[in-house]
């Protein structure tokens, strides 16, 4: 409350803080309040959305508040199993609420206006991930296939253009509130892990919990509070506007199956790539013609570089390596896939590629 009212923190001894904490605790003061007769909602790991929602449900409405010195402050987890676990739970959290009586796709007799359905909306569409993984995996299958997955000519030209728009589009925006370029390109390689891991975990959570099989758990992620030291040299070494975004440390893995479809999708790229480079050592196929060619191979390549955390997980040891269980379980998995992609019907029997 003084951070919001700008004024400075009076509390200087022990004392003063337990009774601080004190007077929080009990919550006596949210008596005869309006906020005191909302109270909280509960009943999933999304609660504060929900309370969110039931908020405006309510005819209450939003303020942007930044006071100097900041009222809140937190932690965040490392990056790594912390990071996975922790957007799982959330995004399982999320899909619970899109599916209930609070989802902002039902209820228009509610208080809440169509921007704020939208924002709602793209804040629980954690169901993205089942696209998002195919999306990642549709170039490797075409150049595997040999077939082409995007249009030749000026239509290229179109889509080209449009990715690259929207690429300057969200590095201008980071630009704009003082990050650098590189937090740019851990932004998006980091959400593209997440929305293949953790999103895409949380739908098996929510599919067991409505068959009943299991119930969804409230995993606590292990969270880490950087001292000033620490920070101070980051900030040094870093550049002062790169902010927090690029100051994510190396990525740590374990043997959870949260990092096999990183490791999958990275498997199946540079098999695709790999093919496509014998392809053109041997010129048996040419870019022109039915074939694939360099477009595919370019979303292969990009692919990799959002996945980079994953590349270099395969030549690092200890918690920076990928665990040879979690490997193996990709490489598996990858193979399946390779087989499937290249595999062509020939006179009404299926035979692989691979075998000719």
């Amino acid at each position: 409350m003084d951070a919001l009212q700008r004024k400075s923190n009076p509390q200087s001894s022990l004392t003063n803080f337990i009774e601080a904490a004190q007077e929080v605790g009990h919550c006596h003061y949210e008596c005869q309040t309006s906020w005191g007769n909302l109270g909280w909602l509960y009943g999933s790991v999304g609660d504060d959305i929900k309370t969110s929602i039931e908020i405006h449900t309510k005819g209450w409405t939003s303020s942007f508040v930044s006071p100097d010195p900041p009222a809140f402050l937190g932690s965040t987890p490392s990056v790594g199993l912390e990071t996975i676990v922790q957007q799982r739970r959330w995004a399982t959290g999320a899909t619970e609420v899109l599916f209930s009586k609070q989802s902002p796709l039902i209820g228009f007799r509610r208080k809440i206006k169509f921007r704020q359905r939208l924002a709602y909306f793209w804040i629980l569409m954690c169901i993205r991930s089942t696209p998002e993984l195919i999306y990642c995996l549709l170039p490797a299958y075409f150049l595997l296939h040999n077939s082409t997955l995007f249009p030749k000519g000026p239509c290229l030209g179109i889509i080209v253009t449009l990715v690259g728009m929207h690429c300057l589009n969200s590095l201008w925006q980071f630009i704009k509130l003082g990050f650098s370029v590189q937090s740019w390109y851990v932004s998006q390689s980091l959400w593209r892990i997440i929305a293949t891991s953790s999103w895409l975990f949380s739908i098996q959570d929510i599919v067991l919990k409505l068959f009943g099989i299991s119930k969804v758990g409230f995993v606590i992620a292990k969270k880490t509070m950087p001292d000033s030291k620490s920070v101070d040299e980051s900030k040094t070494s870093q550049g002062e506007d790169d902010g927090p975004i690029s100051d994510l440390g190396k990525f740590e893995f374990d043997s959870s199956c949260l990092f096999i479809p990183g490791t999958f999708i990275m498997l199946v790229n540079l098999a695709a790539l790999a093919e496509f480079l014998v392809r053109l050592l041997q010129s048996s196929c040419s870019h022109g013609g039915d074939g694939s060619g360099f477009a595919e191979a370019c979303g292969c390549i990009m692919v990799v570089m959002l996945f980079f955390p994953f590349l270099k997980g395969l030549f690092e040891h200890g918690k920076y390596g990928i665990p040879l269980s979690t490997l193996c379980k990709a490489a598996f998995l990858t193979v399946l896939f390779v087989v499937f992609s290249v595999a062509k019907y020939c006179g009404g029997d299926m035979v692989c590629l691979l075998c000719n």
